[in-house]
């Protein structure tokens, strides 16, 4: 999830590359893949922004689906927290877990533990 997004595409050309270029997908059929994820997912409003009319809620949540439609499968979030302005905003994360949940999904970030804790989950 650390390649950054293409900050002239909207988010769905952002998505749709990864299918686009790496499984051969052509442009349309990507942009449809893409399209109901991000009705499934509930954000199908952003569908249009482009990155710089993202907030960092947002940009995450265009990142884990980017990295959700890639060959791989398993996911590793890096430091999900430093890329959001409050920790509860992670929250969007576990509801992607939820929904898109046939891929194995870790967090790799030293603030985890404190967000963890303070839902008595650790």
């Amino acid at each position: 999830m650390q390649t950054p997004l293409l900050r002239d595409l909207n988010a769905i050309e952002n998505i749709a590359l990864i299918l686009e270029y790496h499984q051969s997908f052509s442009i349309k059929k990507a942009q449809q893949i893409v399209l109901k994820l991000l009705k499934k997912c509930h954000i199908a409003d952003i569908k249009e922004k482009r990155v710089y009319e993202l907030d960092k809620k947002e940009i995450l949540t265009i990142k884990y689906i980017r990295a959700y439609v890639s060959n791989f499968d398993t996911i590793t979030v890096v430091k999900p927290f430093s890329m959001l302005d409050k920790i509860a905003d992670i929250e969007i994360l576990f509801e992607l877990f939820n929904i898109l949940n046939d891929k194995i999904t870790t967090i790799a970030d030293l603030k985890s533990n404190d967000y963890f804790k303070e839902k008595n989950v650790i």
